[in-house]
């Protein structure tokens, strides 16, 4: 079988004949595995490919299903190991790694013509990196081509699959190498005057570009056309062997007896450009592909390129990394020993082995300006000089490097510091921090993540065997260093290095960074020997302002917006902007969207300076205050059309928010946990807001003042499913508060979270309300909810009509205002009008439609509920069309039902992770898999064991499950037992259509006890309960079709009517007395 990934994804059979793929998910998983086949690719790394970097839960089971459809559609060819997947082919069956054998051979007429377009045509941008490390190859390839092959007009205008130069230089307008070809081959097809033209449109798009001067490559190649020299006759570079900088041997010891460098540009028999002062190095570079990619890249097309980043990410060895392909003379320049900007030129002179004999002309002066010296010596070559460590003599080495591109054409530089060099044409490559895995990822997955590959074979070098013999405790401690140190390359070694002495998890426990990697190298630089020097280093360059900053921004959890800055730090507002900048510029804070941010480890650093500026309790007080203001302000807007917009500021400072709920004042702090219960609740943060409730309950005491932020604060304690004594008897004081509460509320959740926890009003407190509510003045907002809340009462109490009434007005008002939520939930109620009168079809169009709302809001308690409501409907409708359930409906059901638990757990929500399992009970109990469904329902029962009125109902349907299975094994003594254990309920007490299921249930019981007759009559009450509707579930169906196998049809008929003629306020009570003791 052949793949090819060089233009759109094409695969085919050894005869030549297509292989039909669906989907795009499973073509860019194919393409994945094509990149690497033969080889093992994580599972995390599909997973990130196929679903970006939020992956659904459940991502792992969604991957196993695509892998397995692709198999299928291949014959096989995916192998499946412990570490991941692999494209079971060999590398030469993929178009791309042909292509990169064949470009390593130099055959570049055969590896240019395996491209049929653009690599990976068509396929999603998680898979841009890798097109884009293909197209580099391309190039490479393609100029290789042009330097082999002979001077004709085809290169001009392409043949085959081979692009002519014109179209090349299009694609990278940029790029001097192509430029220089092309003016070449122009002349040597006698085109000499498009070949200026060539050359002048060259230099112009420069210029507008890039602010630079055209390369000296491009410039001999200009001049080749003026002089009318052989066009084919391109000038090689100066050619020097690799070495040490002077007075260094590659161990960083002193080597007074190396002999200097020849003069820059020297004559050379060696084949390989000078390298002088290039740190060698010792170790492989790990994660940094992409990084080294983008600065060559930089390179070719920028004279400046400066990498910045905070102190220990790696810069100096990036640096050293990309200098071993440059094609010109190297020389490192390592500026930071120097105290003094004086030193600076005086150590390139030195490392360029310029005297100044060297440069006088018979005559001449000499030449008292070190940097006219450099200049002189340098003059028109090509050369590239890096200077590393630039930012404690930032302003020097600015002023340095423009003077020397200004007069030197031939000259490139690449700088590192940790404060860019703000200098015309200067092209920033910023350094992240190496990749991290996320919280929670599969210890055998973490391997991929570069961050915990750095650390693996760094302490491998220390304790051999480390990774292979450590066990999960070990690898999860390895996780959470890397996440620790903000994934800081040099962090990560120092840490690594400690495994020799210390136990991992010992490393990973420290609670003072500082204190564990207070040990290096002896041979590393003094400020890169710990992690305190390494940030003290970058704390010393800053002015006493900028530290006054640095150290209150630590308050911060997250980052900070500018306005948070200016209110919160107690600095001139009109300052703090300019101070940012500052910090921004010196590494020591990352811009992230509209925030400032620290790396943790820098954060902890500025931390201890607060703390000994005795500023820790007043700026934590500030941060408090604002912040409390803040979710106060943003609440409200939750309620409007641009609550999505708020959603975001609120994602955003949630961290910030966290850090204020603790260190706020009682007081401030149940304003505070009042403001930001809507934001949870839309976002299904439900295990947060649990903790935070308890949490601060316990700094409250045992009688704090009622107030309704307190009564909130209570509320979302018990809707967790918490219970405890302290907690049961604020909740006695909530509800004695609320029902002599008579004004608006401040937060309108505060119903929701009532029912919640207690269930809906009885009939008459209900009317006691309405005529309350009457009398309020209410928003629109508040308004839809009211009618929202009356018709969910409507459909507990079983009146359907009275239902829809109330919920269409509040769907449009919801609408009016532009509410997801709102809009949601009132279209799921309709759904459940839908379901309850049979329309199946119509309650999943209006699922999915709900669906649809929710998943803007990221609400993944209600996104679970809505899940599992779509899969009991999908049940439904699939038992209708036979007893057996189709393979495609079922495993839509169980993902359907296994995403809502996901979901769920997630979010903490324990009631509906028990409903999700009763949904996987009944489709195994359906199914015949008795056992499978017991086990999941029992579980529920032990889980679900509060006494709020939400894990009542899961109970009840755990129950009715348990029901069902024991009528499925012909037990009549436990099939009663369990719907009357469901009956005690007083949520079926007081909800129609879950007493109709319960009676359904226990007629069931009584045809087990050769009673047709009584459970005709059990089936007649239930339809009456259900308002004169007959049930569309499966199991009275079946039950009620057995009924008239053994009665016959007047018999039948005759017994269901007695029970659907009973009065209403009789149809409990009758249940009870025509079932049967149990």
């Amino acid at each position: 079988m052949r793949f090819g990934i060089l233009g759109p994804l094409d695969v085919r059979r050894d005869d030549g004949t297509p292989v039909e793929l669906t989907g795009p998910r499973g073509r860019t998983l194919l393409a994945t595995l094509a990149l690497d086949a033969g080889k093992v690719v994580p599972a995390s790394r599909l997973i990130d490919v196929l679903y970006g970097a939020t992956p659904p839960a459940g991502a792992a089971n969604a991957l196993q299903a695509q892998v397995s459809r692709l198999r299928t559609a291949l014959g096989g060819h995916i192998a499946h190991t412990p570490a991941g997947y692999r494209l079971d082919t060999d590398p030469g069956d993929v178009d791309a790694l042909r292509f990169e054998r064949l470009t390593a051979e130099r055959r570049f007429a055969e590896a240019l013509a395996l491209w049929r377009g653009p690599a990976l045509d068509g396929l999603p941008e998680t898979l841009h990196g890798a097109a884009a490390r293909l197209t580099e190859l391309h190039l490479t390839a393609y100029l290789g081509l042009l330097d082999t092959e002979p001077a004709t007009p085809a290169l001009l205008t392409g043949t085959g699959s081979v692009p002519g130069l014109p179209e090349m230089i299009s694609r990278h307008p940029l790029h001097e190498g192509l430029r220089a070809r092309h003016i070449r081959l122009l002349a040597a097809v006698g085109r000499p005057a498009e070949a200026l033209a060539a050359y002048e449109e060259a230099r112009r798009l420069l210029d507008e570009e890039l602010g630079t001067i055209p390369s000296a490559e491009l410039t001999a190649a200009h001049l080749s056309v003026l002089r009318g020299d052989d066009p084919a006759a391109a000038p090689g570079p100066a050619a020097r062997p690799v070495r040490a900088a002077p007075g260094h041997d590659t161990s960083g010891r002193s080597t007074a007896e190396e002999p200097r460098p020849s003069p820059p540009g020297a004559a050379s028999r060696d084949t390989t450009p000078e390298r002088v002062g290039v740190p060698v190095q010792f170790t492989a570079l790990v994660g940094r592909e992409a990084e080294l990619a983008a600065i060559r890249e930089m390179m070719s097309a920028a004279r400046l390129v400066t990498l910045t980043g905070p102190g220990g990410t790696g810069k100096t060895r990036l640096a050293a990394e990309a200098c071993a392909h440059a094609p010109a003379p190297v020389y490192f320049v390592e500026l930071a020993p120097m105290a003094d900007a004086a030193e600076l030129p005086q150590a390139v002179l030195s490392t360029l082995g310029l005297r100044e004999g060297r440069l006088l002309k018979q005559g001449a002066q000499p030449v008292a300006d070190p940097v006219d010296r450099i200049v002189a010596g340098i003059g028109d070559r090509p050369m590239l000089i890096v200077l590393d460590n630039c930012e404690h003599l930032v302003e020097a080495a600015a002023g340095f490097a423009g003077r020397l591109l200004a007069a030197c054409p031939g000259l490139r530089i690449l700088a590192t510091s940790r404060e860019p060099l703000a200098i015309a044409a200067e092209r920033l490559c910023p350094i992240p921090p190496l990749a991290l895995p996320p919280s929670g990822v599969d210890p055998a997955d973490a391997l991929s993540y570069p961050s915990v590959r750095l650390f693996a074979e760094r302490a491998a070098a220390v304790r051999p065997g480390f990774w292979e013999s450590a066990h999960p405790g070990e690898l999860d401690a390895v996780i959470r260093i890397c996440r620790a140190l903000d994934g800081l390359p040099l962090a990560i070694e120092l840490a690594a290095a400690r495994v020799r002495t210390l136990p991992v998890t010992d490393i990973a426990d420290a609670t003072d960074p500082f204190a564990v990697l207070a040990r290096g190298s002896r041979t590393a630089e003094p400020r890169h020997r710990t992690l305190r020097a390494v940030i003290a280093w970058s704390w010393d360059l800053l002015d006493d302002d900028e530290r006054t900053l640095a150290r209150r921004l630590t308050v911060f959890r997250g980052g900070a917006t500018l306005k948070a800055a200016q209110e919160v730090c107690g600095l001139p507002r009109h300052d703090v902007l300019d101070l940012l900048a500052g910090l921004t510029d010196k590494s020591l804070i990352e811009v992230a969207g509209t925030h400032y941010r620290m790396l943790d480890t820098i954060r902890a650093f500025c931390a201890e300076q607060l703390a000994e500026a005795g500023e820790e309790e007043r700026f934590r007080q500030a941060h408090a205050a604002w912040f409390r203001d803040f979710a106060l302000a943003a609440d409200p807007h939750l309620r409007t059309g641009d609550q999505l917009e708020w959603l975001r500021r609120m994602d955003a400072d949630h961290e910030n928010m966290l850090a204020a709920l603790r260190h706020a004042p009682p007081a401030d702090a149940l304003l505070l946990y009042s403001g930001l219960t809507g934001y949870w609740w839309l976002r299904g943060l439900r295990s947060e807001s649990i903790a935070s409730a308890l949490e601060l309950l316990a700094r409250l005491g045992p009688q704090p003042e009622m107030s309704e932020e307190f009564a909130v604060c209570v509320l979302s304690a018990v809707v967790g499913g918490v219970a405890d004594p302290v907690l049961r008897a604020h909740l006695d004081r909530v509800g004695d508060w609320l029902d002599g509460f008579r004004a608006p509320h401040r937060q309108p959740l505060l119903w929701v979270l009532w029912s919640q926890a207690v269930g809906p009003p009885d009939p008459a407190a209900a009317d006691d309300l309405i005529a309350v509510q009457a009398t309020f003045e209410l928003d629109p907002w508040t308004r839809s909810l009211s009618r929202f809340g009356w018709g969910l009462l409507a459909l507990f109490e079983g009146d359907h009509v009275r239902a829809e009434e109330n919920l269409l007005p509040a769907l449009a008002g919801f609408t009016t205002i532009g509410d997801r939520w709102g809009m949601s939930m009132t279209t799921t109620g309709l759904a459940e009008i839908a379901e309850w009168t049979g329309r199946r079809a119509e309650a999943l169009d209006l699922i999915d439609r709900s669906l649809g709302l929710l998943q803007t809001l990221g609400t993944t308690v209600d996104i679970a509920e809505l899940l599992c409501r779509r899969a009991q409907n999908r049940l439904v409708l699939s038992e209708r069309s036979g007893p057996a359930l189709h393979a495609e409906v079922h495993a839509e059901v169980h993902a359907d039902f296994t995403r809502a638990a996901d979901l769920a757990r997630e979010a903490g929500a324990v009631e509906m992770i028990g409903r999700a399992h009763i949904g996987l009970a009944d489709l195994a109990r359906l199914h015949g898999s008795l056992d499978e469904a017991r086990e999941l329902a029992e579980q529920v029962l032990a889980e679900c064991g509060g006494d709020w009125f939400s894990l009542d109902e899961i109970r009840v349907a755990a129950n009715l499950t348990l029901g069902w299975i024991s009528y499925a094994e012909g037990d009549p003594d436990r099939t009663e037992h369990h719907h009357r254990q469901a009956l005690s309920s007083v949520y079926v007490q007081r909800n129609r259509l879950q007493a109709a299921r319960v009676t359904e249930g226990l007629a069931g019981a009584v045809f087990l006890r050769d009673d047709p007759a009584g459970a005709a009559a059990l089936l007649g009450i239930s339809t009456a309960l259900r308002e004169g509707l007959p049930s569309d579930e499966p199991d009275p169906i079946r039950l009620a079709a057995r009924c008239r196998a053994v009665l016959g049809e007047a018999t039948y008929a005759a017994a269901h009517a007695r029970g659907l003629a009973m009065p209403k306020d009789r149809l409990i009570p009758v249940v009870l007395e025509l079932a049967p003791p149990g």
